[in-house]
C-alpha cells in the first residue's frame, strides 16, 4: 500500500515534465512497487537506518528500476535521477548560505559537523568511517563502509550513487567564503570530506592515484596551513 515519501513527492513533477503525464504515472506506479518490495526485502533492517534507506536509497533505486522497466535507457535513467539531486541541491545551497550571514557563525562548523557526522553517518545509521576532529579550525571524515555504495551496488544502479555525493558538495561547498569544503568520490567506494576554516592562510593539496586492477578513490590529501605534503596510502 502506498504511503507518504518525500523523494517520490519531489521528483514527480520532474517526470511529468520530462516524459508527460501518461509515462509518468506508468513510472510511479513500478516505482512505488519496486519501494515496498525492496522494504520488504529488508524488513530487518534497524529503523535507525530508515532515514538513509528508506527516505533515500531505496526510493532512488526504485525509480532507477522503474525508468529502466519503461525502456528508458541506464545512462539517461542515472543522468535524469543525479540531475534532480543537483536541482534539489542548488534550491537548498541558499538558504545555507544565508544562514551563514550571521557573523562569525562559521567558525563552529568544524566541531559541528564532526558531532553530527557521527551521530549521522555513525555505525547506528549503517556507516562506518574514520571521524576526526584536528582542533576548532578542521574535521576529516573517512567513509570507509556507505550503505548508499553498498545497497546501489548490490541492486545493480551504481551509476547513481553520485547524486547522493554530489548534492552535499553544492549545499557544502560554498556556504561561507572561509570555510574550505573538499570532497572526491572516485570508483564509488570512499569518501573523504574534509571542513576546515581559513583566514588568510593556504592549504596545500594532492591526490592519491588510482591504484590499478582495485575499487580505490581518488582521495585528497589535505595537510590545512602546512608549507608541504606527501601523498601516501593509509
Amino acid at each position: 500500500m502506498k504511503g507518504k515519501n518525500s523523494y517520490f513527492d519531489r521528483i514527480v513533477p520532474h517526470v511529468e515534465k520530462r516524459y508527460g503525464k501518461e509515462m509518468a504515472d506508468s513510472i510511479m506506479q513500478k516505482a512505488w512497487k519496486r519501494f515496498e518490495e525492496l522494504c520488504e526485502e529488508n524488513a530487518d533492517e534497524p529503523k535507525s537506518h530508515y532515514i538513509h534507506t528508506r527516505e533515500r536509497i531505496y526510493p532512488g533505486i526504485a525509480m532507477f528500476d522503474a525508468m529502466t522497466a519503461e525502456g528508458i535507457g541506464r545512462e539517461e535513467t542515472a543522468d535524469f535521477i543525479v540531475g534532480c539531486y543537483r536541482w534539489r541541491a542548488g534550491k537548498m545551497a541558499p538558504l545555507v548560505r544565508t544562514i551563514f550571514k550571521i557573523p562569525g557563525l562559521y567558525r563552529i562548523v568544524p566541531k559541528v559537523f564532526f558531532g553530527m557526522t557521527a551521530k549521522m553517518f555513525g555505525p547506528q545509521m549503517g556507516f562506518e568511517a574514520r571521524n576526526k576532529y584536528l582542533g576548532k579550525k578542521e574535521m576529516r571524515f573517512d567513509m570507509v563502509k556507505c550503505p548508499y555504495y553498498e545497497k546501489c551496488v548490490h541492486y545493480g544502479c551504481p551509476e547513481i550513487v553520485k547524486g547522493y555525493c554530489e548534492a552535499d558538495d553544492i549545499v557544502y561547498g560554498n556556504m561561507h567564503p572561509k570555510l574550505r569544503w573538499l570532497f572526491s568520490l572516485s570508483s564509488l567506494v570512499l569518501e573523504k570530506w574534509v571542513f576546515s576554516v581559513h583566514e588568510g592562510r593556504k592549504a596545500w593539496s594532492g591526490l592519491r592515484a588510482l591504484l590499478p586492477g582495485r575499487l580505490l578513490p581518488v582521495l585528497p590529501e589535505v595537510l590545512m596551513f602546512q608549507p608541504d605534503f606527501s601523498i601516501s596510502p593509509h
